[in-house]
């Protein structure tokens, strides 16, 4: 294929896009065709079986009308909605129209019209070596686009409430994408919400692109409460400039197979990132989280805790990888990994990793893994305390430590009213 046919091949491909996009989309789609999914070869992917989710036959799912009562529970007061439904925003379910100064929420086909300059759709979630990445990109039919104007903060938080449906024997797919742009010197705060309705098997494979200007503040909070029987794959990418912040919680309660793929890269000085991220997984379910910090410019710096509560045959995963490039001296970096095993069955394969070829850093990394601490529980009994409930008080305060960095008021007590709920009965 020559670069002169390109474009053309594109627009024939997709009708009706701007020529970017459609050659954006086309690459993916011919990158996909030629690396197919990944294998359990794959160092990426040695710990995660994902054969039900290759050997599947998913169909598109199609538009769904979903109601008020089926969100309400997972619907948060305060904050500004949007509803995503099968890769699709549902306008009439989101609040699109809010008259906030500063701040733009809308879909692809409304930003692209209304852009002077193609958007940075695809600039930094690469597809060459992440197939899911390039599944997405060739196949996502919508977006939601959010952008924070140059010092304008956004008191409010934004739900975006992502809902996949499925039912009876089919087997659905969805491909969501999220696009957000935070000029220099804004703030926002976004809470990704992920729930399934209907009892089918549902796929979602979602890319988030993350901008941030000069001195832009994100505090991002990603919410899976899908079904047992639902496939979850994501990719998370952040591309940060000078002095600005990046603050996520990645709390995974549901989902058979969920993979989480986190890449945050410093493109200049000052620059601060915190990932921290909670998984729940019991029965035979699996939570991979894999995390990527590229410390590329000096005067960084870089904190992440995953912690894992395992029960059944539930079964972790964690890669976390720090790198720091030859340049970006006085990097302060640190990574940890802790999880509570509550059966003999659960299992977790941790691997955090650090590459460093800068001399003046300080980078710490390490992974702890246990059981409930004897001592404590023999304290807690004899103090009155049933084993149940000091199995419970144990589990909540691992957990706890997590949870309570959620600033959001109605976010954070949703979760600890799940978690009280998910706590060991006996």
């Amino acid at each position: 294929m020559t670069d002169l046919d390109l474009p053309q091949l594109a627009k024939n491909a997709y009708p009706g896009l701007p020529n970017w996009l459609s050659a954006l989309k086309l690459a993916a789609k011919s990158s996909f065709e030629e690396t197919g999914f990944p294998a359990r070869k794959d160092e990426e992917w040695l710990y995660t079986d994902i054969r039900p989710i290759t050997q599947t036959d998913f169909e598109t799912a199609s538009d769904f009308d979903a109601t008020e009562d089926q969100l309400r529970s997972v619907s948060l007061p305060g904050v500004r909605r949007v509803v995503i439904v099968n890769g699709k925003i549902h306008a009439g379910l989101s609040d699109l129209d809010a008259n906030t100064p500063g701040l733009r929420v809308s879909n692809l086909e409304t930003a692209v019209k209304e852009s002077s300059f193609a958007l940075p759709l695809g600039r930094y979630a690469g597809f060459e070596k992440f197939p899911f990445v390039a599944m997405n990109t060739a196949q996502f039919s919508d977006c939601l686009v959010i952008s924070v104007a140059k010092n304008v903060a956004i008191e409010q938080p934004i739900q975006a409430l992502y809902v996949s449906t499925s039912g009876g024997d089919r087997q659905t797919s969805s491909q969501p994408r999220t696009l957000v742009v935070a000029g220099e010197n804004s703030q926002l705060t976004l809470i990704e919400s992920w729930i399934t309705l209907g009892d089918g098997i549902a796929f979602t494979n979602s890319v988030s692109e993350f901008e941030l200007s000069e001195s832009a503040f994100v505090t991002h909070y990603k919410i899976n409460q899908t079904g047992d029987t639902s496939f979850h794959i994501s990719t998370t990418q952040i591309q940060q400039a000078s002095k600005s912040v990046f603050v996520s919680q990645n709390i995974t309660l549901g989902g058979g197979i969920v993979r989480n793929d986190v890449n945050a890269v410093h493109s200049g000085e000052g620059v601060s990132t915190t990932l921290n991220g909670l998984s729940l997984a019991d029965g035979t379910r699996i939570v991979d989280n894999h995390t990527s910090i590229d410390h590329a410019t000096p005067n960084c710096e870089s904190h992440e805790l995953y912690k894992y509560i395992l029960d059944g045959k539930g079964k972790g995963v964690f890669n976390g990888k720090i790198f720091v490039r030859e340049d970006a001296q006085k990097t302060d970096a640190k990574q940890t990994n802790k999880t509570l095993l509550l059966s003999e069955d659960a299992q977790i394969d941790t691997k955090p990793q650090l590459e460093i070829y800068a001399d003046d850093v300080k980078c710490t990394h390490g992974a702890t893994i246990g059981q409930l601490d004897e001592k404590q529980l023999f304290y807690l009994r004899s103090r009155g305390i049933s084993m149940a409930d000091a199995k419970s008080l144990l589990v909540y305060a691992f957990a706890g430590e997590i949870i309570h960095r959620v600033k959001v008021e109605a976010l954070r007590n949703q979760l600890d009213a799940y978690l009280l709920e998910k706590l060991p009965q006996n």
